[in-house]
């Protein structure tokens, strides 16, 4: 068990080996995970946890502990959070989706319709679009709760529609280093995208079950309200797929040699 999880290592840390696929009986979905630009740590991660579950004596346990503080060394001592905000009009599956994925990758989920105040949620129950004004303090909200959690060195993911740049601009600002408009944070983007008549279709639905106060009278307002620049890098995913293709769709994104942004 350890020399042959020790190997997984090594394939994985190998400078020309990097990137490569992640041997099938090695990958681990609950693993906590770790946003780096080549997922080499979160693989480590991965086998570390793999390998100490197996170990048998203190000496084993020593050999996989230097070997992970050596790699972390080598890839720098950067250890703030990161986020993944799962983005999309009413009825793409935010809050299903981003629960899911935060199950999987044993982090947190936000979700920021719990951050709105009484008077938005009243305002969305009567079929009344949200204005700047009601939208900002919200949005400055969730960002401080970002900003906390990426301090902290916690991972998340926050399920919000950020309908448009700018809103997005003030949830990438949680990242102390974000630099406006060049869309390099630690807070990234994955848009669910479904066609009109499948969002419809959920509202109503749920509407019908009494689950939430977004009435399926303004997914029109949102949707006009969408705004996505290519520029930016948001990874998007076809949001009428199953949950779990969604999910492992994501993952897979997450740790493609792909850059996250």
């Amino acid at each position: 068990m350890f020399s042959s999880s020790l190997g997984c290592l090594s394939f994985l840390y190998h400078p020309l080996r990097r990137q490569s696929s992640l041997p099938e009986n090695c990958h681990r979905p609950s693993c906590p995970f770790s946003f780096t630009r080549s997922g080499d740590q979160f693989m480590a991660a991965c086998m570390a946890d793999e390998i100490r579950k197996g170990m048998k004596t203190m000496g084993q346990l020593s050999l996989v502990q230097i070997f992970v503080k050596e790699l972390s060394a080598t890839m720098g001592s950067d250890h703030k959070g990161r986020v993944i905000v799962i983005m999309g009009v009413s009825g793409a599956g935010k809050s299903t989706i981003g629960d899911m994925l935060a199950k999987v990758l044993n982090c947190s989920f936000l979700d920021a319709d719990d951050y709105h105040p009484p008077s938005n949620k009243e305002k969305m129950r009567q079929g009344i679009p949200l204005s700047e004004e009601d939208r900002f303090p919200w949005l400055e909200m969730l960002r401080d709760v970002l900003k906390e959690n990426l301090v902290s060195g916690k991972n998340a993911i926050l399920g919000c529609s950020s309908l448009q740049k700018h809103y997005r601009e003030i949830l990438r600002s949680a990242d102390a280093a974000y630099v406006p408009g060049n869309y390099a944070s630690t807070v990234q983007f994955v848009l669910l995208d479904a066609k009109p008549k499948v969002l419809v279709r959920r509202l109503e639905k749920r509407a019908a079950e009494g689950k939430h106060f977004m009435p399926v009278t303004l997914l029109q307002s949102q949707l006009d309200l969408l705004q996505i620049d290519d520029g930016e890098g948001i990874f998007k995913v076809d949001a009428s797929l199953s949950p779990e293709a969604i999910v492992s769709t994501i993952k897979a994104w997450l740790f493609s040699e792909q850059p996250y942004g």
